[in-house]
């Protein structure tokens, strides 16, 4: 393991920071990456690239979820390869706005779809439970995944799918709060098209309670998901989706601070500058001031809810990251709970970069139900929010006339919805329509705290038709 803590070290000419993350990748962005956009009603075909199952744990199921948001049947075949090389093939018929779950080998998976309109996630079941993470749109050529432990028994495992008829080759590696980590063994990593690779990283970043990812193609573009082991007795694994971009905001919309546990957050600066980051945090009720964080360049920090007085305890809250410099960063979730409680008691998940108007809310992952869904406004003014199903002929990309709840959004406020009649939340796909950009996230029932199990695979960003 090499361990750099704000030293520069030269690598053919090229310092350790620019090898881990390419200059043109460092800009922030105030929208989510094209990984996360739904093709539209017009589109004649579309793809979506599944890794996580093949760093799935021995034993456990996966599964790719479909959603079918058109008002006809779409024809979806399903390849999968093993890290042996091991293939299959699959057609199914996807119903007229359905939901449908199609169990896969511990592979990765490439859904090829006949239309657009169609959104695809990957769970991993065991005993204990399941989780879930977006199916990505579009490879790329970076991918950073805020949260990631392999201390105290934790296991961590990347998987990096290359779905091209094209050579790949990546860098996998690592910031910590006491800088970057580079391990050479995960350096030059060798993809073949149509192949996935699994690393586990607790072979050579052992014993390292706060690890960021950063997956790097020096050639070709690639698919990569993360796999948490959390560690502690009862602990679920967590599926984590890479974001593809640096961002200048980010946003958890719904958290808590549970009784004998926490919730941290690790803001993630790959640069080699430092950057201040303020953290906006939204309450259901009474405000609070927001938190400022240094974070030293090529290095992490974190802070946890527990911690911070200006967020009541027991109180269910939003966030929102944003540099004041305008700089890329990253930022990840950890999720910690008591031993012996309600599960999970420890997960992983990555922030909401930038945000959108409008977002798909699926229904819930199958063996949930619906507990709430949380908004934060972004605008840094009022929003009006519009919430309608689909059906009666109308397709995502056109006008919704059924609709069935309107809220107003306020700068600093949390608003939370849980289902009630005329309004089914969780039980079919509906869309949200917001005057400007807005953080979301639906969280099941029953889990131990929000936050802790979200149906983190969508929402995602609707793509125009």
């Amino acid at each position: 393991m090499t361990l750099l803590a704000g030293v520069v070290a030269a690598v053919a000419g090229v310092s350790v920071a620019e090898a881990v993350l390419p200059s043109s990748s460092v800009p922030g962005a105030s929208t989510p990456p094209a990984s996360a956009i739904l093709a539209g009603a017009s589109a004649s075909s579309s793809s979506w690239y599944c890794a996580a199952p093949a760093a799935a744990p021995a034993g456990s199921q996966a599964t790719v979820l479909l959603t079918n948001l058109r008002s006809r049947p779409v024809r979806a075949s399903l390849q999968t390869v093993s890290t042996t090389g091991a293939s299959t093939e699959e057609q199914v018929t996807l119903p007229a706005y359905g939901s449908s779950g199609i169990p896969v080998p511990l592979s990765a998976v490439e859904v090829v779809l006949r239309g657009g309109e169609v959104s695809a996630a990957q769970q991993v079941t065991d005993s204990l439970g399941s989780s879930a993470a977006p199916c990505a749109s579009a490879p790329s050529t970076n991918m950073y995944f805020g949260a990631g432990s392999t201390a105290g028994g934790a296991g961590m495992q990347v998987a990096v799918f290359n779905p091209l008829p094209t050579p790949a080759v990546v860098d996998v590696s690592f910031v910590s709060p006491s800088g970057l980590v580079v391990p050479p063994a995960y350096q030059g990593i060798p993809v073949s098209p149509g192949t996935v690779v699994t690393e586990n990283v607790s072979d050579h970043v052992p014993s390292n309670g706060s690890l960021a990812a950063v997956v790097n193609a020096l050639s070709g573009s690639v698919v990569a998901t993360e796999m948490e082991e959390g560690g502690a007795p009862g602990a679920l694994f967590s599926v984590v989706d890479g974001a593809n971009q640096l961002g200048s905001v980010w946003s958890f919309a719904q958290n808590a601070d549970p009784a004998g546990g926490g919730t941290t957050f690790t803001l993630v600066n790959p640069a080699s500058g430092p950057v201040t980051v303020t953290a906006s945090i939204s309450l259901g009720q009474g405000r609070a001031s927001p938190l400022v964080v240094q974070v030293p360049g090529q290095s992490s920090a974190s802070f946890s809810s527990q911690n911070e007085t200006r967020i009541p305890s027991g109180s269910v809250f939003g966030i929102v990251f944003r540099t004041l410099s305008g700089q890329g960063i990253f930022v990840g979730r950890q999720v910690s709970l008591p031993a012996g409680g309600p599960l999970p008691a420890n997960s992983f998940g990555n922030a909401q970069l930038g945000g959108v108007s409008r977002w798909l809310v699926p229904a819930v992952l199958p063996g949930e139900t619906v507990g709430s869904l949380g908004m934060v406004d972004l605008a840094g003014a009022p929003e009006r929010v519009t919430i309608a199903t689909f059906g009666s002929g109308t397709d995502s990309g056109r006008s919704h006339s059924n609709v069935v709840d309107r809220v107003t959004l306020v700068p600093g406020a949390l608003v939370v919805l849980t289902p009630s009649t005329g309004f089914p939340l969780g039980s079919e796909p509906l869309v949200l329509h917001a005057d400007g950009p807005v953080s979301v996230e639906l969280d099941p029932s029953p889990a131990a705290t929000p936050g802790s199990a979200p149906v983190p695979l969508w929402p995602l960003l609707l793509g125009e038709s």
